[in-house]
This record gives C-alpha cells, sequence and structure tokens, in this order.
C-alpha cells in the first residue's frame, strides 16, 4: 500500500524507507531494479545530452522538460509535455518508468525498460497522484566540441577597426572581418564559402535575442530564432544572417546545437586573411598617417618612369579570389595616393594584382619618377565573396 514515509535520496535515486518500515525485501528489490536500469544506459553511449527533467504534473500526469538524448546513436530532440502514468489500484502503489526509447519516443511503462533507451526517471503512483519521482537521467560526459563552420564568430578580428555601428554603413559594406551590414534592417550578415558547405543538417545559433536566418542561391532555406536548424545544398555559398547584436555566433553542422571549439585570436586572424589584407599594423585603420608597415620602392632605371616595375607585394596569405587593392599615401592617409619621398602625394595604382600577389607594379603616377627618388605607399586587399 502506499506509504508517504518512504522517499528517494538525493544523490543515489535510491529508495529509502524510514526506520521502522517493514517491507524492506520489496524496496531493495526496486532498488536493484534501479541500479540494472541505470546501468544499462551507462554501459551503452545512450545519454542525455541536455535537459529531459522530469517533474509532478498534478494528478497523474508527469512534465517533462525539452531534451537532447542520444539512443543507439542517433540524436533526437523531443519538445516538453506531459505524459499520464499508470494509475495503482486503490489503497496501493505502482512504479512508473519513463524512458525514450529506441525510436526516441517518450515512453512510460510499468517494467524496466530493456534494449537501447535513455532512462529519465521513476515515478511512484497511487490511485489518484504522483507520489514522489527519482532522477534517473545518465548525463553524457562534456560533449566533444566541434568546429564553428563561421569565421571570426565573436568579432575579435577587426582590421578595418570599424566602431560596431551597423547603421553608419552602407548595406553590404564590412565592418568586423568577415561580417558585412545586412540586407534586412538591424542584421548583419556572413557569407560562407561554397567549399565549407556539405549536404546536410546545419544548426545555426548565438547569444541574445532577435531572429535570423541561412540563405542559398539567395533563398531562405530557414528563419527563426536561435537555435535554427536548416538544411543546406552540397557546396552552395550560403549567406547567414544575426540580428546585429547577436554574439557569440556558432554554425554547427548536424541538428543540435554542439560546444564549438575555441580558436585563438592568432588562428582567426589567419582565416580572415584570405578575405582581407593590410599593409598597416592590425590595429591601425587604414587611411591612417603613419610610415609604419607602408611600402617603399626606390627607382633604380636610367629614365624617369610613370609606370613602375617594382617587384611588388606578395599576400600574406594567397587570397581566396583576385582582390580589390587600394593605396593610400602614409603621409596624408589619402586614398588612391602615394607619396614621392621629399615631394608630396601623387595618383597611383596597383597593377598586375592577383591572389598571391597584392601589387606587381605601379602605375598611373601623377608624376614621373626620377632615378634615385623612392615611393612609399601602404595598401589593401579586399577578396570579400
Amino acid at each position: 500500500m502506499a506509504d508517504p514515509t518512504i522517499r528517494y535520496t538525493n544523490r543515489l535515486k535510491k529508495r529509502m524507507p524510514d526506520v521502522g518500515y517493514t517491507n524492506w525485501n520489496d524496496e531493495r528489490d526496486i532498488c536493484d531494479e534501479i541500479d540494472d536500469v541505470v546501468m544499462g544506459a551507462l554501459l551503452t553511449t545512450n545519454r542525455v545530452i541536455s535537459g529531459g527533467e522530469v517533474t509532478d504534473g498534478g494528478g497523474l500526469d508527469a512534465d517533462y522538460a525539452d531534451m537532447i538524448v542520444e539512443v543507439a546513436g542517433n540524436i533526437y530532440k523531443i519538445t516538453g509535455a506531459s505524459i499520464a502514468l499508470t494509475a495503482a489500484q486503490a489503497g496501493l502503489e505502482i512504479v512508473n518508468w519513463i524512458y525514450v526509447d529506441n525510436t526516441g519516443a517518450l515512453t512510460v511503462a510499468t517494467a524496466p525498460p530493456a534494449g537501447d533507451y535513455v532512462p529519465l526517471a521513476l515515478a511512484d503512483a497511487s490511485e489518484l497522484a504522483v507520489l514522489r519521482i527519482a532522477d534517473l537521467r545518465p548525463f553524457a560526459a562534456e560533449a566533444a566540441e566541434v568546429e564553428n563552420v563561421l569565421i571570426n564568430p565573436n568579432e575579435i578580428i577587426n582590421q578595418r577597426s570599424f566602431d560596431g555601428n551597423w547603421a553608419g554603413i552602407a548595406v553590404g559594406e564590412y565592418g568586423h572581418d568577415r561580417w558585412r551590414r545586412g540586407v534586412t534592417a538591424l542584421t548583419k550578415e556572413q557569407p560562407v564559402i561554397n567549399t565549407s558547405i556539405h549536404a546536410g543538417k546545419y544548426t545555426l545559433s548565438w547569444d541574445g535575442g532577435g531572429s535570423g536566418g541561412i540563405t542559398q542561391s539567395a533563398a531562405s532555406v530557414g528563419s527563426g530564432t536561435s537555435p535554427l536548424t536548416v538544411t543546406l545544398a552540397d557546396q552552395v555559398q550560403a549567406e547567414v544572417i544575426v540580428p546585429e547584436d547577436a554574439t557569440n555566433i556558432r554554425l554547427v553542422e548536424g541538428d543540435i546545437e554542439r560546444p564549438v571549439r575555441r580558436r585563438t585570436d592568432e588562428k582567426e586572424l589567419q582565416l580572415c586573411f584570405p578575405y582581407y589584407q593590410k599593409s598597416y599594423a592590425l590595429e591601425t585603420p587604414p587611411g591612417a598617417i603613419t610610415t609604419f608597415g607602408c611600402y617603399e620602392y626606390r627607382h633604380q632605371e636610367a629614365s624617369s618612369r610613370t609606370g613602375l616595375y617594382d617587384g611588388g607585394v606578395q599576400a600574406i596569405t594567397p587570397m581566396i579570389q583576385t582582390p580589390s587593392a587600394r593605396l593610400y599615401s602614409p603621409v596624408t592617409g589619402a586614398s588612391g595616393q602615394v607619396y614621392i619621398v621629399g615631394d608630396t602625394d601623387y595618383t597611383g595604382s596597383a597593377i598586375g594584382v592577383s591572389q598571391k600577389q597584392i601589387v606587381r607594379s605601379l602605375g598611373g603616377l601623377g608624376r614621373a619618377v626620377a632615378t634615385g627618388e623612392r615611393v612609399q605607399y601602404h595598401w589593401t586587399a579586399e577578396a570579400e565573396i
């Protein structure tokens, strides 16, 4: 019969009658079953990844929280709801095993589960109500970290010295490395190169509110709040769209959120270089007045020239595609200008730009450069897709 003196211990989740209780054998048998059920999961990879707490839902209902579980090598996302328990005969109590079966279904049974399953709880019920609940969830160890498909997801790299005011730049213009102002108001976007996309499920998540989405071939493949799971086509460039104040942005393969592997700032910068490079120091904005890091060419030929073959500037790392190169005067910061030492700024442009070479030669100089004269300039190279 129902006995209110029976309780579950806090951590072992065993039935523990008070002193003087006479049916110890019954309770020992149930404790053995608990051991068997939990161990049956622990000896496999069947685990709760997150969520799944079972609580009293009133009457003979048990409520369960949203959860992600792994059963027989498959990942299941289960939305929280209520489930009806089996009632005991009048004056007695009955055990209800609550678990996820090998098809990912939330199940209640009066007999212990077998085969592949993830136990959630053992609920004792009377004729009319839930008496007590033991939490049996076997949690996974810390989940293995996976690679974030996005580059500069925390916007640490900021070669353009963007001030964070997205409204202050044009739609499509880049702020922090790899992030541009979105077409939709109050959003930012990152194009993901086609070679990073494989056919299948991807989950986009971020910290902060608002809605986001992903497009491929200019068509939406999904939108909503974080986390958002979509199906992407193989080897097709994707555009990730998130609120402009979103932080800690993650795009991972699979249909659930996974912890991402944190890359060093140095590694993140290396991933940004194929899309944007500059001659300036990392913290110096393009157009700044400084000779530090600028390139200098000394004209050695006997005759004066307005087109100078100088051996060129090599890319820091090969760029993702032929970049757009821009020159700057180191003494005035003027764009499209070079400085002839001892004189002033003159127009100048990069010739022979390629993925591996930012400047092969200088062209369009505003005046001829004489033998022995030196020409200085800074450069930026942008190859955003």
